[in-house]
């Protein structure tokens, strides 16, 4: 008669099974013999990469272990790319910049029944740059100025218009709208963006005024191009001679000049 009993190693008891096989009859029993049942399975990712959030320069370490048998190999590679940047249970990276932001990475673990995956994003925060897109310079006086400024950063920055002269907000927004602008807001005006992340930034516009003449300004404006002309104009009308014609030219010219102040 055969007798068995199964044993199981503690630390392995789902890898291997062992039995023993223990003969015996009615004078005792015989030399037992063992045997080892060895229990392959899939690969089963038991710690999975978290996501990583790092400010910019510095790095992170992903982890990532699996159980499987045969125990599996281990991959990373970045979304995009079959290179292998590691085959242990870690994986580190340095000097992550932004334009590592939102870079995936990933976990394979193999064996020969089959693979498993796991992937984690990194997230580089840095601060912010501001850039003023539109400056239209110089302003006529009673027009209309418009003032935009983009800023890029990670978390999204705030932004805010402040007047350099009076360090007064303008406006939190990308775009400042000045109506019918006067001479007294003339100046620089500067776009701050900040969101929490290394310095703050700055770009300026500087907003220059146009005086928009009176009609009295216009006129006499007007007059001094037309003078020339008026008085040859006269001398030929009037036909008279050299000095008379000077004196009238003259006289003629003052009552255009006298007509148009009063005008």
């Amino acid at each position: 008669m055969l007798e068995y009993t199964k044993h199981q190693l503690a630390q392995e008891c789902v890898n291997k099974v062992i039995y023993s096989c223990i003969p015996f009859n009615d004078y005792g029993d015989g030399p037992p013999k063992m045997i080892t049942v060895e229990v392959h399975y899939l690969p089963v990712i038991a710690t999975a990469p978290s996501a990583q959030q790092v400010t910019e320069g510095n790095g992170a370490t992903l982890f990532c272990n699996a159980t499987g048998n045969p125990p599996p190999s281990t991959a990373w590679t970045k979304q995009g790319s079959n290179i292998v940047l590691s085959s242990s249970e870690t994986l580190s990276l340095t000097n992550l910049m932004r334009g590592d932001n939102g870079a995936v990475y990933k976990c394979k673990v193999e064996n020969n029944l089959g693979s498993a995956e796991a992937n984690a994003t990194i997230i580089v925060l840095f601060e912010p740059s501001a850039t003023v897109q539109q400056c239209f310079t110089p302003v006529t006086e009673g027009d209309n100025a418009t003032l935009h400024c983009n800023a890029t950063g990670n978390p999204a920055p705030s932004i805010a218009w402040i007047r350099a002269s009076t360090r007064e907000v303008a406006a939190y927004n990308e775009v400042l709208f000045l109506e019918a602008i006067t001479r007294s807001e003339s100046g620089s005006y500067e776009c701050l963006a900040w969101n929490g992340i290394g310095n703050n930034s700055t770009k300026s516009c500087t907003i220059d005024i146009l005086q928009r003449l009176s009609l009295r300004h216009q006129l006499n404006n007007l007059w001094r191009a037309m003078e020339p002309l008026c008085s040859v104009m006269a001398l030929v009308i009037l036909g008279q001679t050299y000095h008379g014609l000077n004196k009238e030219a003259t006289l003629f010219s003052l009552h255009l000049r006298l007509l148009f102040w009063q005008m």
